[in-house]
């Protein structure tokens, strides 16, 4: 889709957001018919690459964008914003595990979490991750959920260009355990929960390396941002 259809799409999809806005602080999440509405508008795969399914639209597009849901429901505006701003990631994954996610999943968006307070020990192939994180927006519809986790050997942190390596794991949702965490005042409506997941392997392809950790040149396909 070109920026401009992805602007109309979200004009278009803003009265239903509108309608279910009490309903979003009610059940304190996305309704289904909303998270249906904004995927297959493309919302949650704008700043995607488009090599492995996304429109790779960029910042004022994306900002533009994010305006007009948050002006029609506030919760919806931020859960896209953190669902679609994670496809930045892709640009850094290999280019058949991005796809997987990104163009091969239904309705595909990534739920995360900001700090890197899981444990990640490498094993042959990839790695095997236990974390218990809050603030994870979007985790109670998300297909895959990425545990943010800091790598461990022989019972220390790994470094990587002398910082310690932290990165994010991508796994199916079947994976992880969401926990009903979100009772705020606030923002009540993005579903911003807390996931687990204990002693799951994450293939290396499925893991990417945490901001701080990265190396600029080393991005592989979106040349957006």
């Amino acid at each position: 889709m070109t920026p401009q259809a992805l602007i109309e799409a979200a004009r278009k999809v803003a009265p239903l957001l509108r309608e279910n806005s009490d309903e979003h602080e009610r059940i304190r999440r996305m309704t289904d018919t909303v998270y249906q509405a904004v995927a297959d508008a493309g919302m949650f795969l704008m700043s995607a690459p488009r090599a492995v399914g996304g429109h790779e639209v960029d910042l004022p597009t994306h900002v533009r964008i994010i305006e007009i849901l948050a002006e029609a429901d506030v919760s919806t505006g931020w859960t896209v914003n953190q669902g679609a701003t994670y496809g930045w990631y892709a640009s850094r994954m290999q280019p058949e595990a991005a796809r997987q996610i990104w163009a091969e999943t239904p309705r595909a968006t990534v739920a995360n979490s900001p700090i890197p307070n899981g444990r990640a020990i490498p094993v042959p192939g990839g790695f095997r991750v236990t974390a218990k994180q809050g603030f994870s927006t979007g985790s109670t519809f998300a297909p895959w959920i990425a545990a943010h986790a800091t790598v461990y050997e022989n019972n220390e942190p790994r470094k990587r260009n002398g910082l310690v390596e932290t990165r994010y794991f991508l796994t199916p949702r079947a994976n992880v355990t969401v926990h009903d965490t979100w009772q705020t005042r606030g923002m009540r409506g993005t579903g911003t929960n807390t996931i687990e997941v204990k002693d799951v392997f994450v293939p290396e392809e499925m893991s990417v390396f945490s901001t701080h950790n990265v190396d600029r040149k080393s991005t592989r396909l979106n040349s957006s941002h």
